[in-house]
């Protein structure tokens, strides 16, 4: 009886197994995440934002730099819905375990003239939103540091959440006008405001025609930190 029942569970068991695998091939094969959205992280005594990928019969991917490995695949809609997750993080006035750092070569220079030595994951949000939506610009030239500049007091507004505040309302007022545009044609959401982020460029002549990509073979991967 019990050689039986152990005949019986193995067959069940393979029975369960083939099923599996047939609904998994029945589902067509694809790079693209299931899903993509962030999420925020303990972090040492604080926290950072990451980006998750979910993925059918794979394990959740992290990413918890910005170096965008995750969205080598993603769709614009995937992005466009990650970008709305972010701005969702308005309000939140906690410090990320990142310090700030500069994120171009051209800038290093700069460095010693930062104020500020950290950032809230309110800045972390609009920087990610700039690393999806210009690519490796963002570092290089728009945003080499994640801080927030005030161009007619003059001085860094980290550590202001009310101007924080009314950039977070320029950010939504350019994504909503974009994303009814498809993201074409569109350029940087802090152009002829009285903010910016320090020592980058809000240039006037820089159109993106699309969503960048950003390659699994780029040589400057974004965010990944310059060698000092």
């Amino acid at each position: 009886m019990k050689f039986f029942i152990t005949l019986l569970y193995c067959f069940f068991s393979i029975v369960n197994n083939a099923q599996t695998k047939v609904e998994g091939k029945n589902k067509p094969f694809s790079n693209l995440p299931d899903t993509l959205f962030a999420t925020k992280a303990i972090c040492n005594d604080n926290y950072k934002l990451k980006i998750v990928e979910s993925k059918f019969f794979e394990k959740e991917k992290t990413c918890g730099d910005y170096s965008y490995n995750l969205l080598w695949n993603a769709t614009k809609q995937q992005k466009v819905s990650l970008i709305e997750n972010l701005l969702q993080f308005e309000l939140d006035t906690s410090l990320s375990c990142c310090p700030v750092y500069c994120y171009s070569n051209a800038a290093k220079k700069y460095t010693s003239s930062i104020g500020s030595t950290r950032y809230t994951l309110q800045i972390e949000a609009l920087y990610n939103i700039n690393l999806i939506c210009f690519a490796e610009y963002a570092p290089f030239k728009y945003a080499p540091f994640p801080v927030l500049y005030d161009t007619l007091s003059k001085c860094e507004i980290n550590n202001d959440f009310k101007k924080i505040a009314e950039v977070f309302t320029i950010y939504k007022e350019w994504f909503e006008l974009n994303k009814k545009n498809g993201f074409k044609n569109y350029t940087f959401p802090l152009i002829n405001t009285r903010y910016k982020w320090i020592y980058g460029s809000n240039s006037l002549d820089k159109i993106f025609e699309n969503f960048p990509i950003i390659k699994s073979d780029y040589k400057f991967r974004v965010g990944i930190k310059v060698s000092d």
